[in-house]
């Protein structure tokens, strides 16, 4: 499955509020315009190295949003899909 439709999926999963829908839209969208940029576009192409990858990415990226040693919601995000 491509990674655009599964994030179009996920979107629909869940009856999720609309302001929960924006933060796993702007979210999730950061992290398959990442892994996009990595070369992978199916979902499948994900991988633990990918992910850890991603984290490290994110804990090492200054962001205006977040304090840089804030934890990201990756980690718990990646456990709940059983990529970590």
């Amino acid at each position: 499955m491509q990674l655009t439709a599964a994030l179009v999926e996920f979107g629909y999963a869940k009856d999720h509020t609309p302001a929960s829908r924006a933060w796993y839209k702007s979210r999730l969208g950061a992290f398959v315009r990442w892994v996009e940029a990595q070369g992978v576009t199916n979902i499948e192409g994900i991988t633990t190295a990918l992910v850890r990858r991603y984290v490290d990415y994110r804990r090492t990226t200054p962001s205006k949003l977040v304090h840089p040693s804030t934890p990201t919601r990756c980690t718990a995000m990646c456990a709940r899909f059983g990529l970590c």
